[in-house]
């Protein structure tokens, strides 16, 4: 394989999250204004919405086969020394096509059984939900090039196109085109089918733009030799592809199965106030993407030095950045529902559990990714698939008897379960671990900083406020003090240079 040094074309891994983290905002933005927008609208309404489009996202996210992590992997042997695309155009086409079949299938399928799927869902509203469902088939297809695409665009250096057609431009047009929908309607809950068109046509948009950039970044680069056998790369991504549609179903499954068991006006107040944690985990995914490229690099490389520096750094990071966040919304949960829609209180407890089993998730850091980028995709499905079956199994048992608390346990365990196995297979093949001094640090100060005066603070969206205020005062001293710790002095050092803040 030919070598896979980084050049000046590749961004750093903190220039790539960096970029990663303000596209992660911008889709926290849209995700919290269309779970206001819907549930403000009816629960039920509501519930009916989230149930169709995790639907479409798990087939999608499902049908792109984990083609990305394949691409991630293989995309070193189409560059040359210097790390510019020279045959790239045979990789991508043997990851794109199976993607392309599957997905359109599926998409059909939906469009044209959207009133059986419907009926199996078990939702009262029937003909609304068929028409989210008909009318949103489209995305399926479209999402799942789009995310190969932008996978191809991660592997030949850069996380712009990822960050501005999939974080920024995709969920703030779905927005934007959801607002109008929903004030121009006479009605306080509009037409479905437009409803669906506004949330799936900037998904298909989005696909059209990520090609556009996939080649001009030289992804249809071609030399005449076929850098990997379309055997070799579906051997090692197979295992991922079944793992990718597991680990969808293992963040939105739970609100299809709320909705079965109990209907669509508890899986409305779940579907929304799963946003907080899906925005959450977007800051956890985006740090993780934006340094599987140079992850996989190192290992390649076999410079096992960096590798365990890079991983034990992006966890710094992901608690870093994350932790005060979830440590806000496990106190703060009711002032938290409340900001959404006061109908969303009864799942104020389900919040505060969600978000502590989100602190365990950000403190195992992007191990399942290092797991991959170790070759070990056999050993991420068992976990993933173990997660689901744990999940769904206890899902199904507690619901019944404790509703929305019970939805919340089960995928706690689950998830817990996901990353101590993960966790435990990446030490046993390399003797990589992700927790380091930086990660213990960056937990203690958020724990110190936010989960205090969270906890000693009123139930209110006010002194949630406060807390959050107080907090971050406090941590920005400790983030100083441990800069070195936390892998971010010399990041610190240049803004504080571009600010002419900077000493001498």
């Amino acid at each position: 394989m030919s070598s896979t040094r980084t050049t000046a074309k590749m961004q750093t891994a903190g220039k790539a999250t960096s970029l990663s983290l303000i596209g992660a905002v911008a889709t926290t933005v849209a995700n919290f204004g269309i779970a206001i927008l819907v549930t403000r609208a009816s629960t039920a309404f509501a519930g009916i919405f989230f149930t169709a489009t995790a639907l479409v996202s798990i087939l999608a996210n499902g049908s792109c086969l984990g083609s990305m992590t394949g691409l991630i992997y293989f995309t070193p042997k189409g560059l040359d020394e210097n790390g510019k695309p020279v045959n790239v155009r045979p990789i991508l086409r043997i990851a794109l096509q199976p993607v392309i079949l599957l997905s359109t299938a599926l998409g059909l399928i939906v469009a044209f059984q959207a009133p059986r799927i419907s009926g199996w869902v078990g939702v009262e509203q029937v003909t609304e939900h068929t028409q989210l469902l008909r009318y949103s088939a489209i995305a399926i297809p479209a999402w799942a090039i789009l995310l190969v695409l932008l996978g191809a665009t991660r592997t030949l250096g850069t996380m712009t196109p990822h960050v501005v057609i999939n974080q920024i431009f995709r969920p703030l047009t779905q927005i934007a085109l959801l607002t109008v929908v929903f004030v121009a309607s006479d009605t306080a809950i509009p037409d479905p089918r437009l409803v669906a068109l506004a949330w799936a046509s900037p998904i298909v948009v989005s696909t059209v733009l990520a090609f556009v950039s996939t080649v001009r970044l030289g992804g249809l680069t071609h030399n005449g030799d076929a850098s990997v056998s379309n055997k070799e790369f579906w051997r090692y991504n197979r295992p991922r592809s079944a793992s990718v549609l597991l680990q969808s179903l293992l963040e939105r499954v739970d609100v299809i199965i709320i909705s079965r068991l109990a209907g669509e006006d508890i899986a409305g107040i779940y579907g929304s106030i799963s946003r907080y944690i899906t925005a959450g985990n977007y800051l956890i995914f985006s740090i993780g993407q934006a340094t599987a490229p140079a992850l996989r690099r190192a290992i390649a490389n076999k410079r096992t030095d960096i590798a365990q520096a890079l991983l034990q750094k992006v966890t710094a990071w992901m608690v870093l950045v994350t932790w005060p966040y979830f440590l806000l919304l496990a106190f703060k949960s009711e002032g938290a529902t409340r900001l959404l829609d006061s109908a969303l209180v009864d799942g104020k407890t389900t919040l505060s559990l969600l978000a502590l089993g989100m602190t365990a998730s950000a403190f195992a850091g992007p191990i399942d990714l290092a797991l991959l980028m170790l070759g070990r995709s056999r050993r991420s499905l068992f976990s993933t698939a173990l997660a689901v079956i744990i999940d769904v199994g206890l899902a199904i048992i507690l619901i019944p008897e404790y509703g929305l608390v019970g939805a919340g346990i089960a995928w706690i365990i689950a998830v817990v379960v996901q990353n101590g196995l993960n966790s435990f297979f990446v030490y046993s093949k390399s003797g990589h671990y992700a927790i380091s001094r930086g990660s213990i640090l960056a937990a203690l100060g958020a724990a110190i900083c936010f989960g205090v005066p969270a906890y000693f603070t009123s139930q209110s969206f006010g002194q949630m406020v406060l807390a959050g205020s107080i907090g971050a005062v406090a941590y920005l001293g400790w983030v100083l003090i441990f800069a070195k710790d936390l892998h971010i002095k010399e990041p610190l050092e240049k803004v504080l240079a571009k600010a002419g803040l900077a000493k001498g």
